[in-house]
């Protein structure tokens, strides 16, 4: 609102200024010269400024708003031609009411050859009136889309940032419904190694309700906390599963959007592991410095391939569902994402340029 008001200070500034300018034009324009313009000449002048005025801000105001866009285009048409006909007509009846038309002619007519027939000087000025109204037209309905499409921006990214916000609140349940699964697991097989994963997730959970609510956080913050997811998921691990992490060191200052990485990491895991064969699972984040001088941040995630069957709702794919969702409106054009099976391992890899 505050920015609102301070826009349409300066736009009256600047109409101030502007006629401001054209009205005392003749008085700056006669001092570069020995001629000196009397005061009846300046009142004979004054009257096109300001029927001109008149006829900009009637349309401006009035009835651009009223008739052109509520698209009552032949009565706007027809009003202006109307209002410029009696524009012209007040201009007429200004200069004949001072008298001073065919004075200020004959000076310049002395000098020119004659002054110029009345009906050019009424043309001139029924052109220059009817110019006048349509730039008012112009200028409002320019202003009126360059407000409109404002508008629309601000309502896209409302409209992105609250689809963001629900993405991320079915996100948390989802982490937190598989994580309880984990646990739940763990309890009768190793109660202890059950405290240390309510602890575990404890931490984790603090980190998603209240450490990720920027809109962007550190690289290397949000490194540490899939180090601590990774180290979750992998204490109910049998002896099987060969598990291989990477998470370098972010080597540049760099910001990223919380919890993208953990989908596919869950995924990883969900779909990754079977209990009666050997599985595998490798993890690998990085980042580099790309040819344009932008440094990519990449995931890449290889596991086992065990698919879920259909009667299985783990097996879903919201995870992945909102991943793109996700990425399509913090990240458009600046990402890529793509996976799939690879001689019978699923491949994921996310790269984001930041």
């Amino acid at each position: 609102m505050k920015n609102f008001k301070n826009k349409e200070l300066v736009n009256i500034i600047i109409h101030i200024i502007a006629w401001g300018l054209f009205l005392s034009s003749p008085l700056m324009f006669s001092s570069f010269t020995d001629r000196q313009i009397s005061f009846a000449q300046y009142v004979v002048f004054v009257g096109a400024p300001l029927s001109q005025i008149i006829v900009f801000y009637l349309n401006y105001f009035v009835l651009v708003n009223n008739l052109l866009f509520k698209r009552r285009v032949a009565l706007f048409i027809l009003s202006n031609i109307l209002l410029v006909a009696l524009v012209n007509l007040f201009q007429s009846f200004w200069m004949e009411i001072f008298g001073a038309l065919l004075s200020v002619a004959k000076e310049s007519g002395g000098r020119y050859g004659g002054p110029p027939p009345m009906s050019f000087i009424i043309l001139k000025d029924l052109l220059m009136v009817s110019f006048i109204a349509a730039l008012s037209a112009a200028i409002k309905v320019t202003a009126n889309l360059y407000k409109t499409e404002n508008e629309r921006r601000e309502l896209e990214k409302e409209k992105s940032e609250a689809e963001l916000l629900n993405l991320k609140n079915q996100l948390n349940p989802h982490f937190l419904f598989n994580t309880l699964n984990n646990i739940y697991s763990l309890i009768a097989i190793n109660p202890t190694m059950a405290q240390a994963s309510v602890h575990g997730l404890s931490n984790l959970l603090r980190y998603i309700l209240y450490d990720n609510n920027d809109e962007k956080i550190p690289l290397s913050k949000e490194l540490n906390f899939m180090r601590s997811y990774i180290d979750l998921m992998s204490l109910r691990m049998h002896e099987s599963v060969k598990l291989n992490v990477r998470i370098e060191e972010p080597e540049y200052t760099v910001t990223i959007a919380p919890l993208l990485f953990m989908t596919l990491t869950e995924n990883a895991f969900k779909h990754g592991i079977c209990s009666t064969e050997k599985s595998e699972i490798s993890i690998d984040i990085h980042t580099e410095m790309s040819s344009d001088s932008r440094v990519s941040v990449i995931c890449e995630i290889t596991n086992s391939y065990f698919p879920k069957s259909d009667t299985d709702r783990s097996g879903s794919g919201i995870g992945l569902e909102n991943l793109r969702k996700r990425l399509s409106l913090i990240y458009p054009g600046s990402h890529t994402l793509t996976y799939g099976v690879v001689e019978e391992m699923f491949v994921a890899r996310l790269v984001i340029n930041t």
